[in-house]
C-alpha cells in the first residue's frame, strides 16, 4: 500500500478539515488534499484528477454526504467513499453502507479512520491487479485464439471421440467447414480400413493409459480425395473434461514425393546407394547397386564401401569425394573389375547428413569405345591396304600373265613345275592382297565352287609350319568329299581362326584334327538343329584335345568382343566372324565342348553333291582369239603394258598402249572408228582411269571399256557403271580371264559385267 495519496474532502468547516489533515499526517500518510464543499465543485474535482479516496461530511448547508456519492457513483470511478459525522446514529449509517460508502466514521476518531483508510486503499488495490489480471487473461486468450485461427498447421481439440474445436488451417486442409467437422463423430472422416486402430489409439490418450502420441493417417477431403496425414496429440482438460489437444499436418505431397523418390530409387538402371556422411556406413542401396556389385542386401546395408572391397583401387578412394562422375574400378563379389562413374551429394534424411552416390556401369560402353577406335584403326589400315594392295596386283598381275605365257611355250616338265610354282605362288600373293582388303574393308568376296579338301590341305598345311612341335596337325577327309558353293577366302578364314584358337587351348601340346566328310540330313535329323534344312551337306570337323571349356563359357563365346584371353591378346571376334561367315554360307554349326576333354566345332555348309561335274572340277578351257581388233591398253606400269601387249597379241589383237589417260585420249582422237575395247587401270597420274573413259566417251562412244584396277571399289566390282564401261576384272589378272572378258564385251552389244 501506497502512503502518499491524492485525497478529496468534502467538507465545509475548515477546523474540522485541519484536523483531519493533521490525523493523517500523525499517522505516516503524505495526503495531497483538495478541500470542495459543494456540487459542482466536487464534479469538477472528480473530471479534472485521479483521487486515492474521498472523505466526505455526511451533513453541509448545501450538499451533503449522501449527495456527494451519488455524483462518484454516476462518474463510475471505483474510489473508496468514508463518510465522516459529528454525529454518528445507527439509521444514518445504514443508509450510508446501503448507498455505497465503505465506511461512517465519526469525525475526529482516528483510531477507526486510519485502519478504515489502510483497508480501502488495500482493497483498491487488490481490485486493480484483479482487473489487471483479468485483462492480461483476457489477452492472452485473444493472443491465442489468434495463434489457433492463423497457426499454418491444423489445431483440434477432441472429446469423446469427435472434434469440439478446429482452426480454419485443419478446415482447409480437410475441405469440410468447422460445423461439418464438429457436427459427428471424427472417424467418418478417417478411411475405412485404419477406423478401429485410430478408434483404439483415440481411446488410450482419452483414458489416459497413452497421453501423447505421433503417427500418420489417411484422411478423407470432402472432394472424396485421400490426405496423409501426421498428427500429434496430447492428452489434456478441456473444460473440466479429458481431452486430445493436438496438431495436424497435411504430408501428402510430402509423401507423394518420398514415394516417387523411392520408386525411382529402386526402378533406376543406375546404382544407387544413401549412406552416413558421418561414417560412411550404407543406409539403403538399390537393386541395381547390388546387381552391380553382385552382393545381397543383407551384406550391404550397416557396411561402408571399403568392407564390401567394391573400392578396386586406393587412390581412386582416397579421391573419392574430389569430383563428380569420376571414374573408377569397381570390384564385384566375384572378383570381376567393372569400369563405373561414381557421382555423390549431400542430403539431409530425417534431420541426418548423408551421402547419396549413384554408380553408372559403363563397362560396355568402355568395351564398345575400345572397339569403335579399333574400327577407325582398321578404317585407317583399309586406306593403306588398298594403296598397298594397288602396288603389289600391280606387281604380281605380270608374273602371272608371264607364267601363263611361258606355260604355251614350255615342253621340259621341269620347267612347267617351276611355272606351276611361280604361277601359285602369284595366285596365292593375289589372294592374300584380296584378304587383307575384305579384313580391313569388309568387302565381301565371291561365291564360287569350293573344294573343301585342298582348303583343308592348305590349314594342314599351314599349320604344321607354324604351330609348335609339340602340337601334332592331323587331317581326315574323305576322298569323295563334296563341294561347296562359297567364299574360299572366307572358309579359308574360318578355319584359320578355329585352328589358332585350338592351339592357345593348348599351351603344352595335344592334337589338331581336321577333317572333312559327306553327310545327308533327313527331316528327322535337321529338327534337331534350329537353324538345318534337310539335305546334303559337308562336314567339317575342328578337334583338339585341350583344355576345354565349362558351359557357362560356351553360351558367350559366339558374343561380339567376348574374350577369355588377356588384354590386348584376344579382341572377341573370331568366333563370332566365324559364325557369320557360317550362316551367311547357309550352314550350321555346333559346339561339343568339356572342362579338360578339349573341344569340337562342326561346321555344316550345304554341298552341291548332285553335280558330279563340279565335284570332278571344270572342264579344260580354250582361250578364245581375236581377229585383228583393235585393243588400247592404259596403264602407268610399263611391265603390265609389255606382258598384256605381247598376250593379246600372241592371240590375235591389234593392240595400242598408253602410261595415262591424257596419253588414252590422244591415241583414240587420232585413231577414229579403229579402236574398239579399252582396258584401263584407275589410279594413274596426269589423268585418272575415271577422267579418261568420260573424254574417251565424248569422242568415240563405240569404243568398250574394261577397268582393271588392283584397288577396284567395293561399289563398282558390285554395280559398274552404266555407259562404256561393260565390265570389271581386279588386278592381277589372269590371261584367261582377261581373253575370256575382252571377247564377251565385243560380242555382247550393251551388256555390263563384273569379273
Amino acid at each position: 500500500m501506497k502512503s502518499s495519496i491524492n485525497l478529496l474532502l468534502v467538507e465545509d468547516c475548515e477546523n474540522d478539515a485541519l484536523l483531519t489533515e493533521l490525523g493523517l499526517a500523525r499517522a505516516g500518510f503524505q495526503a495531497n488534499i483538495k478541500r470542495v464543499c459543494t456540487e459542482l465543485e466536487m464534479t469538477e474535482a472528480l473530471e479534472q484528477e485521479s483521487w486515492d479516496l474521498i472523505l466526505s461530511d455526511y451533513s453541509m448547508p448545501s450538499f451533503n454526504g449522501l449527495q456527494g456519492l451519488s455524483i462518484l457513483k454516476q462518474s463510475g470511478r471505483d474510489i473508496p467513499f468514508i463518510i465522516l459525522s459529528g454525529t454518528i446514529g445507527e439509521d444514518r449509517a445504514v443508509k450510508a453502507i446501503k448507498a455505497g460508502a465503505k465506511d461512517f466514521v465519526a469525525k475526529g476518531d482516528f483510531e477507526r479512520l486510519i485502519p478504515a483508510i489502510t483497508r480501502e486503499l488495500k482493497e483498491v488495490e487488490e481490485r486493480e491487479r484483479q482487473r489487471m489480471s483479468e485483462h492480461l487473461v483476457a489477452a492472452s486468450e485473444d493472443i491465442f485464439r489468434a495463434l489457433l485461427e492463423n497457426s499454418l498447421t491444423g489445431i483440434y481439440v477432441i472429446q469423446e471421440y469427435r472434434f469440439v474445436y478446429v482452426n480454419p488451417t485443419l478446415c482447409r486442409i480437410l475441405g469440410y467447414s468447422a460445423e461439418e467437422l464438429t457436427s459427428g463423430p471424427l472417424l467418418q472422416f478417417v478411411c475405412p480400413e485404419i477406423r478401429d486402430t485410430v478408434e483404439a489409439n483415440l481411446k488410450k490418450r482419452l483414458e489416459g493409459t497413452l497421453k501423447s502420441a505421433r503417427y500418420e493417417l489417411s484422411m478423407i477431403r470432402k472432394n472424396g480425395s485421400i490426405a496423409q496425414i501426421e498428427v500429434h496429440g496430447t492428452r489434456t482438460e478441456y473444460h473440466g473434461s479429458p481431452s486430445i489437444f493436438g496438431i495436424l499436418l497435411d504430408v501428402t505431397k510430402r509423401k507423394q514425393a518420398e514415394d516417387h523418390f523411392s520408386r525411382t530409387f529402386h526402378a533406376s538402371p543406375h546404382g544407387i546407394t544413401l549412406s552416413s556422411a558421418k561414417d560412411g556406413f550404407i543406409i539403403k542401396a538399390n537393386e541395381a547397386f547390388l546387381s552391380m556389385t553382385g552382393n545381397a542386401k543383407e551384406d550391404v546395408i550397416g557396411h561402408d564401401l571399403v568392407e564390401l572391397g567394391v573400392w578396386a583401387n586406393a587412390e581412386e578412394m582416397a579421391g573419392a569425394s574430389k569430383s563428380q562422375n569420376r571414374l573408377i574400378s569397381l570390384r564385384r563379389k566375384t572378383g570381376e573389375l567393372l569400369q563405373v562413374l561414381v557421382s555423390d551429394d549431400k542430403v539431409e534424411v530425417g534431420g541426418e547428413t548423408c551421402t547419396l552416390a549413384f554408380f553408372n556401369d559403363i563397362t560396355e560402353l568402355k568395351k564398345i569405345e575400345s572397339q569403335m577406335l579399333r574400327n577407325q584403326r582398321m578404317e585407317s589400315i583399309g586406306t593403306l591396304a588398298g594403296g598397298i594392295a594397288h602396288d603389289l596386283n600391280n606387281a604380281l598381275a605380270p608374273i602371272l600373265m608371264s607364267a601363263q605365257l611361258l606355260r604355251m611355250e614350255a615342253a621340259d616338265p621341269k620347267v612347267m613345275r617351276i611355272l606351276d610354282v611361280l604361277e601359285g605362288s602369284a595366285k596365292r600373293g593375289a589372294e592374300m592382297v584380296k584378304q587383307v582388303l575384305t579384313f580391313a574393308r569388309g568387302i565381301e568376296g565371291k561365291h564360287g565352287i569350293v573344294q573343301l579338301k585342298h582348303l583343308v590341305q592348305d590349314i594342314v598345311t599351314l599349320c604344321k609350319q607354324t604351330f609348335p612341335k609339340s602340337i601334332d596337325v592331323r587331317q581326315k577327309v574323305a576322298g569323295d568329299v563334296w563341294p561347296v558353293k562359297g567364299d574360299s577366302t572366307q572358309l579359308h578364314q574360318v578355319l584359320l581362326n578355329l585352328s589358332v584358337n585350338a592351339r592357345d587351348a593348348m599351351p603344352t601340346g595335344g592334337i589338331l584334327e581336321i577333317s572333312a566328310s559327306n553327310v545327308t540330313l533327313d527331316a528327322d535329323s535337321s529338327r534337331i538343329h534350329p537353324e538345318a534344312t534337310a539335305g546334303a551337306y559337308t562336314e567339317l570337323i575342328i578337334s583338339d584335345t585341350g583344355s576345354g571349356m565349362p558351359a557357362h563359357i560356351q553360351a558367350k563365346i559366339f558374343d561380339p568382343f567376348f574374350t577369355t584371353k588377356e588384354l590386348g591378346k584376344g579382341t572377341g571376334l573370331g568366333l563370332s566372324t566365324v559364325r557369320s561367315i557360317v550362316k551367311n554360307h547357309n550352314g550350321f554349326l555346333i559346339l561339343e565342348s568339356a572342362e579338360n576333354k578339349g573341344t569340337r566345332f562342326k561346321i555344316y555348309l550345304p554341298s552341291l553333291a548332285d553335280s558330279q561335274a563340279l565335284a570332278n572340277g571344270p572342264a579344260p578351257l580354250t582361250l578364245p582369239s581375236g581377229n585383228g581388233e583393235c585393243i588400247l591398253v592404259v596403264d602407268d606400269e610399263a611391265v603390265i603394258r609389255d606382258i598384256a601387249r605381247q598376250m593379246l597379241q600372241t592371240f590375235g589383237y591389234t593392240v595400242l598402249v598408253a602410261a595415262n589417260g591424257a596419253e588414252a585420249v590422244a591415241l583414240c582422237a587420232r585413231n577414229p572408228g579403229k579402236i574398239k575395247v579399252m582396258i584401263t587401270d584407275l589410279t594413274m597420274p596426269v589423268m585418272d582411269g575415271a577422267a579418261a573413259i568420260a573424254a574417251v566417251g565424248t569422242i568415240d562412244a563405240e569404243i568398250k571399256v574394261i577397268v582393271a584396277s588392283g584397288s577396284v571399289l567395293e561399289g563398282m566390282a558390285k554395280e559398274p557403271r552404266e555407259g562404256s564401261v561393260r565390265a570389271v576384272i581386279e588386278k592381277p589378272y589372269t590371261p584367261e580371264k582377261l581373253l575370256t572378258t575382252i571377247h564377251r564385251v565385243l560380242q555382247e552389244k550393251n551388256a555390263v559385267s563384273a569379273t
